[in-house]
């Protein structure tokens, strides 16, 4: 086991209420209906193979990738597929699944023993295929490739992130298994964690990359480029935390189980907390919701996270649900008030001088303006904490200048990366959906 330690100094922790305490609920009981979430994956094309109505098992293939047909999609549970949520050009948004209260189940035969075609055949016919991702792009991982090396992301740094340790504390023999599978597909697995976090996973056969900083510093590009820089030529894996255990379960029992714990956290809530759930879950079980648009539901952080609704479901690469208020209101004078009880990441309110660094503001999703010419980006990119030229990026995406942007970075980047800059964009520009567009454009191009 190897040790590195990283740091970060550019980046910033946004003081958000809504912290998650540590206490436990388990709901999985009472969950009746899980969906698989089609925009939870870039680039993928979802086909149903069940149709509405239809009973399946858990582990059974319920859907399939028309872009990449090696891919498939399994129910987290025995039922009955009740619902087919369709949006414009009939395009899948929901895939929705309701428990049947049986046992009804596929076998797996996995370890780490077999052969490397073998275990990836099964994690494609599991469905966990899909919680093996690749850099570039963060796409599907494809599994002809040999990947430099496979990352397990246990570094979240986002606003009112969860805590790892306290959520896999009960998970360590199946996380341990999960990592022996990994590494017969790549023997150098590496788990990414915050530097307070580094002990707990010591514990565990891989090597350890800590960082320590504002957000983003816990965010995959800022690590690979300090340890595998990644360009057109070379491919590296990743893999949260939580699929992993569900790697290391079916080895150890022969079947899927998609149980997990998931962080409730956010300025509206009601019930902070860890919640053990089914991947796929209504937010509506761990949350009482309002359905008059007066709070945002997210799937995920404020930074990063899918706007899902009040009758959305949590995400496959989500851990966190965030509920914010929603801010459709305007203000006499704006931003030339003394903001008294506002914050700012500039200092320009008054609230920077009465409270502490440790003060946690109500944050609701008023964007405070409205979007104008891309000027003065050097205010915001302050915030990404990669070696790029993160205005120069962007303007070459929006021209859609393919030489430029590979020159400038674009195998390197997510989306996330900029989430920051997003927000301190003083344009008010979707940033990231920029950077996704031009992730797009490569993909199509490669």
């Amino acid at each position: 086991m190897n040790l590195i330690e990283l740091k970060s100094k550019k980046g910033l922790d946004i003081p958000i209420k809504g912290e998650a305490p540590k206490t436990t609920r388990d709901i999985v009981e009472s969950i009746t209906q899980v969906a698989i979430v089609p925009d939870s994956f870039p680039n993928s094309l979802l086909k149903p193979v069940a149709k509405a109505g239809e009973k399946v098992k858990a582990g059974q293939i319920v859907l399939y990738d028309k872009k990449n047909e090696q891919v498939k999609f399994t129910s987290p549970v025995s039922g009955v597929v009740k619902e087919i949520r369709r949006g414009e050009k009939r395009r899948i948004i929901a895939y929705v699944i309701e428990k049947d209260g049986s046992d009804n189940h596929n076998e797996f035969k996995l370890s780490a023993t077999q052969d490397r075609s073998e275990i990836i055949s099964t994690l494609l016919e599991s469905g966990l295929w899909t919680a093996i991702r690749q850099r570039p792009f963060g796409i599907v991982a494809e599994p002809e490739k040999i990947p430099d090396a496979i990352y397990i992301t246990a570094s979240d740094t986002a606003p009112l992130a969860p805590d790892y340790t306290y959520m896999l504390d009960s998970e360590k023999e199946a996380f341990e298994e999960g990592i022996k599978i990994l590494k017969a597909l790549s023997p150098k697995v590496n788990i990414t964690v915050k530097n307070s976090d580094k002990e707990f996973f010591k514990n565990f056969d891989a090597n350890i990359i800590s960082v320590k900083g504002p957000h983003p510093a816990g965010n995959l590009s800022f690590i690979l480029q300090k340890t595998n820089p990644i360009n057109k030529t070379n491919v590296v894996w990743y893999i949260m935390p939580w699929h992993v255990v569900f790697i290391g379960r079916i080895a150890l029992t022969g079947r899927i189980d998609f149980t997990k714990t998931v962080a409730l956290t956010g300025p509206a809530v009601q019930n902070h907390g860890y919640y053990k759930i089914i991947s796929g879950a209504a937010i509506d079980k761990i949350e009482p919701t309002v359905k008059d648009g007066s709070l945002r539901y997210i799937s995920g952080d404020v930074l990063t996270g899918l706007n899902v609704g009040p009758d959305g479901f949590i995400g496959f690469y989500h851990d966190q649900v965030t509920i914010i208020k929603e801010g459709r209101y305007f203000e006499f004078m704006g931003w030339a008030l003394p903001g008294f009880k506002k914050y700012s990441p500039s200092g320009m309110f008054f609230s920077k001088l009465l409270y502490s660094k440790k003060k946690k503001f109500d944050f609701d999703t008023n964007l405070h303006g409205g979007t104008r010419p891309f000027v003065i980006p050097h205010l915001s990119e302050r915030y990404v904490n990669l070696d790029i030229y993160p205005s120069n990026l962007i303007k070459a995406i929006m021209i859609n200048d393919i030489d430029q942007m590979e020159k400038l970075g674009i195998y390197e980047v997510m989306p996330e990366d900029f989430a920051l800059m997003e927000y301190a964009c003083i344009s008010k520009i979707n940033i990231q959906e920029v950077v996704n567009r031009g992730i797009e454009t490569m993909i199509k191009e490669s």
